[in-house]
């Protein structure tokens, strides 16, 4: 079972073919079995932009939900409640504190709702914001009114479930988040119109659950909604889900540079200002090598600790003779012992809580074990030095011939011996440098990660 689930899940990764088609087939499903609960005729599009999340957690958990008789209640909010294990716990106060902060401001919000035209929220950083928009909106986060609850509703759920033959369709139906059905109707109602058809929301991401339905709303009643994209990765995959779930509800995405589907526009990569504006030039630096470790779990390690035994037991560590490892470990408390099995080759295990901008100013050169990265998108949008091992094996054809460019001139490597190589071979400063100065890499960062 465990070695299925494992197989399976690889499958519905976030950016396989198989998970894109996927959540094609669960929308239309979901959105017919709303409709028909609630008795409204609300569009595709409109339940796609409320249960997106819902839909992701369905496909992560698809083994567990095809199984007869789950002991597993409907969530309250936007996800599929399993195990009360303590990152659940911090999860749920972690939320409670945002309900806490938002009290009192709905008519703020309401007034911001009101008065913008080109209205912004979600964005990583609201001081490098696209010029169109008039009004920033943070985002607000709105407790259930659990008197108004119709607990009717549940049973309906429960018995259309039967409509299916399915069990794993049976289940996703009957474990419909209350968000959807006990606590739809008051929702919506607290939401007012203004003049939805002369707006515009530009988002780069829901920053709440709230914050979906008042999008949704005014969607249906004539707004539009502008996507940024909010990270990376995009672009950069055959299948993407969330480049296609965005897009897919989107009147405009709005990428870092690069276009793949109709709606796509070329922009500006607004996320990395932040990194640019927290970036301060350290002359004395610490560490020769940073380390920049992805998540770490229990599938991966083996793998890791391998390539990074080969990477101690090879690298000139007369020539980089200080060196830190960044983790990014699952574990929100533990983050630290996710890299115990490198604690002894290096000078520096950081904590993994540390200002990630704080650790690459102090240091000479980033390796990330692992591209596509977010993280290296924001070193070569300072042109800060750094190499990787390339890791997509499925580039989209805008991408791939930047893959064959970067593989030959080293910044990428398909291997830990080739890195390796290349770091004790040669002198880094000229190297990046002359890299730096390439046409190909010109025209790769603008059309990847534009400058703002």
């Amino acid at each position: 079972m465990s070695n299925n689930k494992a197989n399976s899940n690889k499958a519905f990764s976030g950016v396989s073919k198989e998970r894109v088609e996927m959540s094609e087939k669960l929308f239309p499903i979901i959105s017919a079995a709303l409709n028909k609960i609630h008795q409204t005729n609300y569009s595709d599009r409109f339940w796609k932009i409320l249960t997106g999340s819902y839909v992701k957690a369905v496909i992560y958990n698809k083994y567990l939900l095809e199984g007869e008789n789950l002991m597993i209640e409907p969530s309250n909010t936007n996800g599929i409640e399993i195990h009360k294990t303590p990152l659940f716990t911090f999860s749920k106060i972690r939320e409670l504190i945002k309900v806490a902060s938002s009290i009192g401001k709905f008519n703020r919000f309401k007034s911001q709702i009101s008065q913008g035209k080109h209205i912004g929220s979600g964005f990583h950083y609201s001081k490098a914001l696209p010029q169109d928009i008039d009004t920033y909106v943070d985002d607000f986060h709105l407790f259930f009114k659990n008197k108004k609850v119709d607990t009717k509703l549940r049973e309906i759920t429960i018995d259309f479930s039967d409509n299916f033959t399915k069990t794993f369709e049976r289940n996703i139906i009957k474990l419909i988040p209350k968000l959807y059905i006990e606590h739809f109707s008051d929702l919506m109602n607290r939401i007012p119109l203004f003049e939805a058809d002369k707006k515009i929301f530009h988002l780069s991401q829901f920053g709440s659950d709230f914050m979906r339905f008042v999008v949704a709303k005014y969607i249906e009643n004539g707004a539009k909604l502008y996507y940024y994209q909010h990270g990376g990765f995009y672009g950069e995959y055959n299948y993407h889900s969330a480049h296609h779930f965005e897009s897919s509800i989107a009147d405009q995405f709005m990428t870092w540079g690069w276009k793949l589907k109709e709606n796509d526009v070329p922009t500006a990569a607004y996320r990395l200002e932040k990194f640019r504006d927290s970036y301060k030039e350290n002359e004395q630096k610490s560490f020769d090598l940073l380390i920049i470790y992805p998540n770490i779990y229990n599938k991966n390690i083996k793998r890791f600790k391998e390539i990074s035994g080969l990477f101690f037991n090879n690298i000139n560590r007369s020539k980089y003779p200080r060196i830190c490892a960044r983790p990014r470990p699952m574990s929100k408390f533990r983050r630290k012992a996710a890299l115990n099995f490198i604690s002894k080759d290096v000078n520096k295990l950081d904590s993994g809580y540390s200002n990630m901008s704080d650790l690459i100013s102090s240091s000479k050169l980033i390796i990330q074990m692992t591209y596509p990265s977010t993280n290296m998108f924001e070193c070569l949008y300072l042109n800060i030095p750094t190499v990787a091992l390339l890791e997509n094996n499925m580039p989209s054809d805008i991408v791939k011939p930047y893959y064959d460019f970067f593989l030959e001139k080293g910044m990428f490597h398909d291997s830990i011996e080739s890195l390796i190589d290349h770091l004790n071979t040669n002198d880094i400063g000229v190297w990046w440098k002359n890299l730096t100065k390439d046409r190909t890499y010109i025209k790769f960062k603008f059309e990847f990660l534009r400058a703002v």
